[in-house]
């Protein structure tokens, strides 16, 4: 039904529609704005359609979490539009990479306060029991898939800014070295931990692995040769980001 809309009065998303800029090929960001709001509305439909069901349910937890965490990505990254206007100041900094890392610090927050507020057990209710098969299809399963795709991403990003595509250092063989032994080894951890504590937890070190894994696939890709003063702005946005994570991180560990 939202994509339906959309198509129907798309004048009512895309303000200059009537005008016919997006019509003009030449322009390529109203063309990219003119396909994305499509993909956007079934985004946004299937969204609004579960928060109606909850509200319906009267479960305010989840249509709390849903709230922060949609508004968390989505304000940061409506008022961040506005830096990639900026391409023709004199100012040279990639204004559209940093608009696109708006999303990532606003999303990183909301989920931070969305575990902050809603991560804790209801009144009386007592968490199941998780078996160890649930635990490594559930929990380690997942982490591994994010791990696989960062080393793909990295792989790939590193390999572009280089000029290196074609050789070894292409995303498919090194993800294919990849697989394997992290696979063994995100099971072998799981089991270890089973085996020490008798609990199905993941272990808090397996996830700070993984977080650093993408903190430092992060950095990777974001280290083009020779570097220009927009590469080090946004590597200075990111470290300051990701020490401010850290300081945050300490900080709630202190306050529990």
């Amino acid at each position: 039904m939202a994509g339906y809309t959309v198509r129907l009065v798309p004048d009512c998303f895309l303000p200059f529609y009537e005008e016919g800029l997006y019509a003009v090929t030449e322009n390529g960001t109203c063309i990219r704005a003119l396909h994305s709001v499509q993909t956007i509305a079934l985004h946004s439909g299937l969204f609004l359609g579960f928060l109606a069901f909850e509200l319906w349910r009267r479960d305010w937890r989840a249509v709390g979490m849903m709230l922060v965490l949609a508004l968390g990505f989505a304000i940061p990254f409506t008022v961040g539009g506005y830096w990639h206007t900026l391409n023709e100041s004199g100012l040279q900094i990639d204004w559209w990479k940093n608009w696109e890392m708006s999303i990532g610090l606003g999303g990183g927050l909301a989920f931070g306060l969305a575990f902050r507020l809603f991560n804790r057990p209801l009144p009386g209710i007592t968490s199941p029991a998780v078996s160890s098969k649930e635990m490594l299809f559930g929990g380690g399963l997942p982490l591994w898939l994010v791990s696989v795709v960062t080393v793909a991403g990295a792989c790939n990003g590193f390999s572009n800014i280089h000029g290196l595509e074609g050789t070894v250092c292409n995303g498919v063989p090194l993800c294919l070295v990849f697989l394997l032994p992290a696979g063994l080894g995100f099971a072998w951890w799981i089991y270890r931990e089973l085996r020490k504590n008798g609990n199905a937890i993941i272990p808090a070190s397996l996830l700070a692995t993984t977080l650093i894994l993408i903190i430092l696939a992060g950095y990777l890709v974001s280290t083009p040769l020779p570097l220009q003063p927009a590469h080090k702005v946004l590597l200075m946005a990111y470290t300051f980001y990701i020490s401010m994570s850290l300081l945050l991180f300490l900080f709630a560990r202190k306050s529990v």
